[in-house]
């Protein structure tokens, strides 16, 4: 948004659609924030909205949640790197090492 705008794009249709999208994220932004203001610094005390995604029922936020456990976390990694473990071995069956890729790209 802000590169269309320096642009000068300002009124290129894409930019309401941008507009819209903020608008729709904004939809469930509610709530009060405390902030405390001392000598130029602004310092957040403490949020609260119903709309939360910060809730003690469902996670601890840190090693322990009650939404996933160590078998999700295994499996997601997995699938989330099965992309790039194609690509090494696409490279490798290639005789390709990743120095030489790098090369390449660098070309």
């Amino acid at each position: 948004y802000g590169m269309l705008l320096h642009e000068a794009q300002y009124f290129d249709p894409v930019m309401r659609d941008i507009e819209t999208f903020l608008d729709s994220t904004q939809s469930v932004v509610s709530g009060t924030v405390r902030l405390q203001l001392f000598k130029g610094t602004v310092s957040v005390l403490g949020v609260t909205s119903r709309y939360s995604i910060f809730n003690t029922e469902f996670a601890t936020y840190g090693e322990e949640n009650n939404l996933w456990d160590g078998r999700d976390a295994q499996g997601f990694s997995k699938i989330v790197g099965v992309q790039s473990t194609i690509a090494a071995r696409v490279r490798a069956n290639a005789g390709v090492s990743n120095q030489e890729d790098e090369k390449e790209v660098s070309v």
